[in-house]
């Protein structure tokens, strides 16, 4: 290829030697004559170095652009290698028949073959046996079809295992129309492939967690739409026919169906309605509703639980737990209470009657020990202070027939000492005559006489004063709490306090005793027969409680609260 220096050089010389060509026609003087033909050569010859100036000007010129282009198509070109070897996928280009013309970086790495030895061999030998004839026929399709195709196939690297890989193909042709090769993209979905795996295993495993539960679970969007069920929800729509269940699958708007509720559900199913879109809006945490679903064959009733999907506030599942075995458990938890009560009642009836016949049987014993054996006993003593003084006037006062007679008269003093402390013990008279607090004094002291410990009594009479069944069921739980205080509290002290208001009575009998543990009293040594049971019957046939409080050495403390009740007449005799 001639240069273009090398003709503007021709051209300059040529310039020069017609230079000295015109310049030699004027030295030749005005006396010579130059032939017509030399003339007009010389005119011609320079008129053609001017075009052929102007000609070398418009080459030097298109040879500069054409150089640009060269280097804009090199640097296109080198674009277009960077991007097809430094792509992150695989890319290959094949003739009609795949075999391999071009490889980019990755798509030796995928196949792990140095590309010097991928070109020239054919694709068909690097996708897996089972797969091979899916490939065929695509590209069969493709060169028919003429489109674009995609579709996923196992790749088969050289030593290596094969990978599941997403190809996409189309055809090259030149401007006749002729298929003239195969642009191929390659890409590794193999990680794709495995999260999608573990992704099915994780739904796989949610599903079977969901249909493993009895309740019947949902879950829904953000929107309210059912996105999954568990089995229970499914089989209880389908074998109950329920019109809400039978319209609550996958794809319907549980928000919907609440909304268009009738009937006995339209109350319960506004309710629930207003719960769940205040979980989904993450207004409200949680959202529990019990309601009724009973069928004509038997009653039923389930719990509505809605918890938010995450905290994002992705949506929401609901489930419907079945509690009708636990609500007729209540049910007949509350029939039993009232059957219970009814009997406690009852029982409370039966200890206030026995309280009360107790009493008065003992207050007829002790009548009639006043009336019959009292005065016998004092009859008999009269009867031996007679003899006594007859035998003073007779010769035998010395003898032993006056020892017998001092006997029998001790005897009978004795006799009658006893019988007036079982009169005290059965039906203090003092309790008709004065009242509660009254017999609590009289009878501290008589008790503190026995005893090694001292009594105080605190406290005023009540006024108006307490009716008698008050006042004896009060009594007989201090005259119970101070034996057992005499027999295993090895007290110094012991107090009683009566407190009375307009509505109720206290008593609390404390004594500074060795104290015990109150919730085990039965297995400590000698406490059986504290006689706690028999104290709150007392208190409770009058309507009120009683209960020990107590510690290992730190005494005892017995608490009787009653209500004061209608107030009565106190009774005499």
């Amino acid at each position: 290829m001639v240069s273009k220096y090398y003709i503007s050089e021709q051209i300059e010389a040529a310039q020069e030697r017609l230079a000295i060509l015109e310049q030699q026609a004027k030295s030749a003087g005005e006396g010579s004559v130059l032939p017509g033909v030399q003339v007009e050569a010389l005119a011609e010859l320079s008129i053609v170095l001017e075009e052929l100036q102007v000609a070398e000007e418009e080459l030097r010129q298109q040879n500069e652009e054409l150089m640009a282009t060269r280097q804009m198509v090199e640097m296109e070109r080198q674009r277009y290698q960077d991007l097809f070897n430094f792509a992150p996928d695989g890319y290959l280009v094949t003739d009609p028949q795949g075999i391999i013309r071009e490889a980019n970086r990755v798509a030796t790495i995928l196949f792990q073959v140095p590309q010097e030895f991928l070109v020239g061999k054919p694709l068909l030998v690097f996708v897996a046996p089972e797969d091979r004839r899916t490939l065929s026929t695509e590209l069969m399709a493709l060169r028919v079809e003429g489109r674009v195709q995609g579709w996923e196939i196992r790749l088969q690297p050289r030593e290596a295992p094969p990978f599941h890989a997403a190809i996409t193909v189309a055809a090259k042709r030149n401007s006749e129309g002729r298929l003239v090769g195969l642009r191929w993209l390659i890409r590794d979905i193999s990680e794709h492939k495995r999260a999608d795996e573990v992704l099915q295993e994780s739904e796989a495993f949610n599903r079977a967690i969901l249909s493993s539960l009895g309740a019947h679970i949902a879950v829904l969007d953000q929107d309210g739409t059912i996105v999954a069920i568990n089995e229970a929800w499914e089989r209880f729509a389908y074998q109950n026919s329920h019109p809400v269940a039978a319209r609550t699958g996958v794809g319907m708007n549980y928000l919907e169906v609440c909304r268009q509720a009738q009937g006995e559900l339209a109350d319960e199913a506004r309710q629930a309605l207003a719960g769940i879109e205040a979980v989904l809006k993450g207004s409200q945490p949680h959202f529990s509703l019990e309601y009724s679903c009973h069928s004509p064959s038997e009653k039923r009733w389930f719990l509505l639980n809605v918890t938010p999907l995450s905290k994002s506030g992705d949506g929401a599942v609901i489930s419907h737990q079945e509690i009708t075995k636990q609500k007729l458990m209540e049910e007949e938890k509350v029939q039993l209470f009232e059957a219970v009560s009814q009997q406690s009642e009852q029982l409370r009836a039966l200890t206030g009657r026995l309280a009360e016949v107790q009493e008065l049987e003992r207050k007829r014993l002790t009548q009639e020990l006043h009336d019959q054996v009292g005065r016998n006993l004092t009859a008999l003593g009269l009867n031996l202070n007679i003899i006594g003084a007859e035998l003073a006037e007779t010769e035998l006062e010395g003898s032993a027939i006056r020892t017998r007679l001092n006997d029998s008269l001790a005897l009978v003093e004795q006799t009658t000492e006893s019988i007036r402390d079982v009169m005290a013990d059965l039906r203090p008279p003092v309790l008709d005559d004065y009242g509660l607090v009254a017999t609590l004094r009289w009878y501290g002291d008589l008790l503190a006489s026995r005893a090694d410990f001292s009594i105080t009594v605190r406290g005023e009479e009540p006024a108006p004063r307490l009716n008698p069944p008050l006042e004896n069921a009060l009594f007989r739980i201090t005259q119970e709490a101070l034996t057992n205080v005499v027999k295993h509290a090895q007290a110094t002290q012991v107090t009683v306090t009566v407190e009375a208001d307009n509505e109720t009575v206290r008593l609390v009998i404390a004594d500074d005793g060795i104290g015990f543990e109150a919730a085990h009293s039965a297995q400590i040594g000698g406490r059986q027969s504290w006689g706690l049971l028999t104290m709150t019957e007392r208190a409770e046939a009058v309507g009120g409680r009683c209960w020990i409080e107590s510690i290992p050495g730190g005494g005892t403390r017995v608490i009787a609260k009653v209500p004061r009740g209608t107030v009565g007449e106190p009774s005499t005799g």
